[in-house]
């Protein structure tokens, strides 16, 4: 969805408020203690990664556009795999550990 300005901005805020909408949706399996990661990790690949890029192929994004993806997407991971005393959220690459 190309704007005046050559830009999406419209459409990635779109995706980003549709994304958080299925994580709050599937919250009661993404924020529970009692599973496991890698299950959490692929209802997050199955269900909510994809409502949130779902036609970001096709867009021109430009870089801070392309950021606020990164950023809700790291926002994301860090809710689903909170365990403060064992993770440092500025030590390493979200995206690489839970590999996504």
């Amino acid at each position: 969805m190309l704007e005046e300005s050559g830009g999406c901005e419209v459409a990635v805020s779109r995706r980003i408020r549709t994304g958080w909408a299925k994580f709050r949706e599937l919250a009661g399996v993404l924020l529970a203690k009692d599973i496991p990661r890698y299950l959490k990790d692929s209802v997050y690949k199955a269900c909510v990664r994809p409502i949130a890029l779902y036609g970001c192929d096709t867009w021109p994004l430009r870089i801070d556009e392309e950021k606020r993806l990164q950023r809700m997407e790291r926002k994301m991971l860090r809710w689903t795999n909170r365990n403060p005393d064992k993770l440092k959220p500025w030590a390493f690459n979200w995206r690489q550990l839970f590999a996504v």
